[in-house]
C-alpha cells in the first residue's frame, strides 16, 4: 500500500513508532502515558 506521496505505510507505522518511543524515553517529557 503506497500513500500519496510515495513512502509506504511500514515506513509511515515505523516512523510513528520511533518518535513515540522517543517521547516516552525522554526524561524532560512533560507528558505522563497512563493506562
Amino acid at each position: 500500500m503506497k500513500l500519496p506521496d510515495g513512502s509506504s505505510f511500514q515506513e509511515k507505522i515505523k516512523e510513528q513508532e520511533k518518535k513515540l518511543k522517543g517521547y516516552l524515553s525522554s526524561n524532560d517529557n512533560p507528558i505522563e502515558i497512563t493506562q
